[in-house]
C-alpha cells in the first residue's frame, strides 16, 4: 500500500465494492472459476412478513405457483431460479398472496440450495398457517 493512501484506494473497482458493502452489511462471498460474488446468508429470509387470514370453507387443495423465485448458489454465487409450487390443504388459515410474494422475494440474495431453500419455504409456511398438510 503507497504511503499515505487508505486501504480502500488501493483495491480493484470491483474489490473497492466488496469494500464498500462489508463496511455496511453482512454478506457471504462465493468464490468460484476465479471469480467472486457477494451474497447475504438465511438470515436474510424475512420470515415476518408472511401474513394469514382466517378460512373456514370446505376442506380443498391451495396451490400457489410462481415463476419468481430466485435464490444464491452458495457454491458459485450465481442466480439460480426456479418454479415455485406451493400446496397445501389449510386447516383454519390461508396465506395472503402479497405477504408470500414479499417473503419469495426476500430469498433474492440468500445463498442457498435449492433443497435447503424448498424445506425452509415448508418449515415457515408450516408455522404460520399449521396446514393439514403441505408440500413445496
Amino acid at each position: 500500500m503507497g504511503k499515505g493512501r487508505r486501504e480502500s484506494e488501493q483495491l480493484s473497482p470491483f474489490s473497492l465494492l466488496i469494500f464498500e458493502l462489508s463496511r455496511t452489511m453482512e454478506f457471504i462471498v462465493a468464490q468460484a472459476e476465479g471469480r467472486t460474488l457477494p451474497f447475504t446468508g438465511p438470515e436474510a429470509i424475512d420470515v415476518a412478513v408472511l401474513e394469514s387470514f382466517p378460512y373456514d370453507g370446505p376442506t380443498q387443495e391451495v396451490v400457489t405457483e410462481t415463476d419468481e423465485f430466485s435464490a444464491v448458489c452458495p457454491f458459485s454465487g450465481l442466480p439460480d431460479q426456479a418454479k415455485l409450487t406451493i400446496s397445501y390443504i389449510p386447516s383454519d388459515r390461508c396465506i395472503e398472496l402479497k405477504s408470500l410474494k414479499y417473503y419469495v422475494m426476500s430469498y433474492r440474495n440468500v445463498g442457498i440450495f435449492q433443497e435447503h431453500a424448498t424445506a425452509r419455504i415448508a418449515e415457515d409456511l408450516q408455522k404460520v398457517l399449521l396446514p393439514q398438510s403441505i408440500t413445496v
